[in-house]
Formats: structure tokens, sequence, C-alpha cells
């Protein structure tokens, strides 16, 4: 499926962050328009110059940028090889020691009708593939905000499709699933969950339910929002009778002693009034900074963006600060970065 929206994102400019008295937030930066639709994003420096770069996937495609993505020119440009390949997720690592972050490219076949990761590095100006692993790769958070990589594998099974998450690990010159396996039981799909520290002593994952409400499941009780709609992507594939949803990454953000800061999410929200949200069509998008109150989460700010968002990230600028990169996924086949003040 294939979202048609109303607005188009602005040509790359910069404005000035913005707050006003209603809780709404201006970008930082509207990025460069790009001649496709985004479906998924990711951040890292992988070309070893020390500097975050950005990388953005349509269909079977990758493109690398400088970051942030204000000219609509990739540096390095490559189509993962395979027939009726389409990409489902980005992430990055360096798990292997190297200097250049890797990118791990979750895929499904549709030909093999499978979920696998390919995962390639910049060498010479080019994307090369550097190991095939069979199982889908998602980053997300420890309790100390710091980014892990996670596997998951799709399993032939009408009735338990979704295997158990174990972290990705890399020994004796090859990637692996390590142990032990994720112990949140009710954050069961690698693209609908991050984990949050609540507490000094307390880690609880923050989810996506099936009504779409963000949710935090804590020892006997949990917390969710009133309102649904977090997540939602036209990213998906009907597997074996269950919708996967391929959701934008949520992010934490913690203070200098430790303490849980915000955690930024996506509203992802229908067209049509929300009749669309079946066929994956989306029109408008929220950003929302939500910060801990002791109980659960409070909205501090919204930010009011024109298409989906398929991608979100907390970026270390070379500054030493730190910004929100958000892509979305615009109207008639266009896609824009833009960045935030946390």
């Amino acid at each position: 499926e294939r979202a048609r929206l109303t607005e188009t994102p602005a040509p790359a400019e910069a404005a000035p962050a913005a707050k006003d008295a209603a809780g709404t937030r201006s970008p930082k930066t509207r990025g460069a328009s790009l001649p496709y639709e985004a479906d998924a994003m990711a951040v890292g420096d992988f070309d070893g110059v020390g500097k975050p770069q950005a990388v953005l996937a349509s269909g079977s495609t990758i493109r690398l940028y400088a970051y942030p993505v204000l000219d609509s020119h990739p540096l390095v440009e490559a189509a993962i090889p395979g027939t009726g390949l389409r990409i489902v997720g980005l992430s990055s690592g360096r798990l292997d020691g190297d200097s250049r972050d890797s990118l791990f490219v979750s895929v499904y076949d549709a030909v093999f009708d499978r979920f696998e990761t390919r995962v390639m590095k910049v060498d010479s100006g080019k994307w090369l593939k550097t190991a095939e692993l069979p199982y889908l790769t998602r980053s997300y958070q420890d309790g100390t905000g710091a980014e892990v990589l996670g596997t998951q594998q799709i399993l032939d099974d009408r009735t338990f499709p979704l295997g158990r998450i174990y972290p990705l690990v890399y020994k004796d010159g090859r990637y692996a699933q390590g142990r032990p396996e994720l112990p949140y039981r009710r954050a069961d799909w690698l693209f609908g969950f991050t984990t949050v520290k609540v507490a000094p002593d307390e880690v609880v994952p923050a989810y996506l339910t099936s009504s779409h409400a963000l949710r935090l499941q804590f020892k006997g009780k949990s917390w969710r929002t009133a309102e649904g709609d977090y997540g939602q992507t036209p990213v998906r594939v009907r597997w074996k009778g269950r919708l996967l949803e391929f959701n934008p990454p949520m992010t934490a953000a913690y203070g200098p002693d430790g303490g849980l800061k915000a955690l930024y999410a996506a509203r992802n929200l229908p067209a049509l009034g929300g009749l669309a949200a079946p066929f994956g069509l989306f029109n408008r998008a929220q950003l929302r900074c939500l910060s801990w109150n002791g109980l659960g989460l409070d909205a501090s700010w919204t930010a009011d963006l024109p298409g989906s968002v398929q991608g979100l990230a907390l970026v270390r600028t070379a500054s030493g600060g730190e910004e929100l990169a958000v892509a979305i996924r615009g109207s008639a086949g266009t896609s824009s970065v833009w960045t935030f003040e946390p």
C-alpha cells in the first residue's frame, strides 16, 4: 500500500525552535524534498568520518545522506539485490569493532515469503553486503539510553508466528542471536517497543498495544495513554493471517543524573477520519514529547507534521548537543527529514 497525503514537506530551510503557549513545537530545520516515499531511517557514522549521516530506505533501495539532510543528492545509493524484496526496517550498530557503523537492513522477501536482515557497510564509496541473517533486526534502547540491537525470527506458524526476541551479538567473526531472551513478555514484537528506566532500579518496556495505545508495563500494574494512533505505518506485511506493522521507533532521553527526561513517540493519523487506517493511508502525524511524572507520562509538547513518521532518532550533533531527527513520508511520492530541539 502507498500513502497519499495532502501536503508536501517544505524544501530545505532553517527555522528557529519554538514552543508556544499551546505546547506545540516548530522544527529546527526542514530538510530537502526527496523524490520518493521513505519507508525507514537510520542515523550513524557509516563512512567513519566522525559525523552522523542518515540512511533512508524506499522499496528495495538505500540512500546515504550527509546529516542533517538538507541536500537531496545522496552520497551513496544502492538497491538491495533480490526479486520481490522490500525493506521494512533500518538500524545502525557497531558490534564488530570497526570504526564505522554497519547498516542492518531488515527485509521481506516476497518470493520466498520470509524475513531476513542484510548487513551493509560503506566501503570505497559503495554499499557492500557483509552478512546475511535469517531473522529481523531492530535497535531499541536499554535502561541507560544506549542503542541495543535485538533480533526476532518470524516463524511459519499461524498460531505462534513471532519467535522470541534475543540480542544480536558478534563472536568469532560472525553475527548470531545471543542469550538470554528479552525478559519482557508483553513486548513480543520487535518493531513495537523500547525500554525505559523509570527509577534507579526499574527498567520497564514501553510498547504499542493492539489498539495503538502506548503502554508502560510495571510489576503487577501498567499505565497507558488515553489516546490511540501511536505508531501505525504504511509499512506492513500480512503474515499467516496476522498483520505485521513495522512501526516507527520510539526513543528516550535521559538527564545527566541518569533519570528519564522524555520519551519521544509518533502518532501517525489516518486519513478519512480514521477509515483509511486498515489500508495504511496516513495524511498527517504528531511527534510527541512525553515526560515522566513518577506515575506515567505527560505530553510536554507536540509537533504537527505533514505526513506519516517513518523514522525517529535522537542524534548527537557535532557540537555535543542532541536533536531529534524525524523522517516524514509526504505526498505525491516525496519525503523529508526534519529536526527538532528535544
